[in-house]
């Protein structure tokens, strides 16, 4: 359903009814289609830089112009119980007096808690990600034809290097960063 927001009188939320009439009832008969998960530009980019014997390679995807409905910010910061561990927007970020302008219910008031899907979580999802950098070494001299080989190339790279976002998700224990590091040692004989 859409929404108006915390009413900053009454820290309550406000509906917008299929009429557009605001409402504090939350009624699954005004819901409608909020936004497009589908983005207006995807890609990947995977520049290489070399000079002499360096090499630099990145491999990075973006998406721009698509929304997504925040779980994180609904489940985790609207919707949790003070008592547990919880992200510190729910303390912070809240309404707990009369004009508060906070984008969530107040935290103490149990019953203002509710499951209710409404517009104030769908937002837009621009991601920039660096997925991948290494950098390399080759080398190409005499010496290796000593040692039998043509060439030896060495490598040091990192996964998962970078994520910038619209969207703050929740990435912890069963979602975690996958960011690795690796080293490669590549002869040609």
């Amino acid at each position: 359903m859409r929404s108006a927001g915390i009413n900053p009188a009454t820290g309550k939320e406000v509906f917008i009814n299929k009429n557009g009439e605001h409402t504090l009832t939350y009624n699954t008969a005004d819901k409608v289609v909020i936004g497009d998960e589908a983005p207006k530009l995807e890609g990947s980019i995977f520049p290489m830089l070399s000079f002499r014997n360096w090499s630099l390679n990145i491999s990075m995807s973006y998406k721009f112009g698509g929304q997504v409905y925040n779980l994180t910010r609904a489940a985790n910061v609207e919707n949790v119980d003070p008592k547990k561990n919880v992200d510190q927007r729910a303390f912070d970020e809240r309404w707990k007096n009369v004009n508060d302008l906070f984008p969530y219910l107040d935290i103490a008031n149990t019953e203002s808690r509710t499951n209710y899907q409404s517009s104030r979580f769908v937002e837009d999802d621009d991601i920039l990600e660096i997925n991948r950098i290494e950098v390399a070494y080759e080398f190409r001299s005499n010496w290796l034809k000593q040692i039998g080989f043509k060439r030896l190339r060495l490598a040091a790279g990192m996964n998962d290097v970078a994520r910038l976002s619209t969207v703050k998700y929740e990435r912890g224990t069963s979602y975690p960063f996958s960011r690795g590091f690796s080293f490669t040692i590549s002869p040609t004989f």
